[in-house]
């Protein structure tokens, strides 16, 4: 989750970039998507239950 905000900083200019432009932008896509895929696994596991099928 802080992974975007953190790109975009570094991006933006207000905070060091530890890498090249091309990298600190994958590091932000690289955020978006495992925190979709963490909030798809949190909706099944409400949806389904623990022990249900996703």
């Amino acid at each position: 989750m802080l992974r975007l905000p953190a790109s975009a900083l570094q991006l933006a200019g207000m905070i060091p970039a530890s890498g090249p432009t091309w990298y600190e932008a994958l590091q932000g896509v690289i955020g978006v998507v495992q925190f979709s895929d963490r909030d798809r696994d949190v909706r099944g596991l409400r949806k389904a239950g623990v022990w249900g099928e996703f």
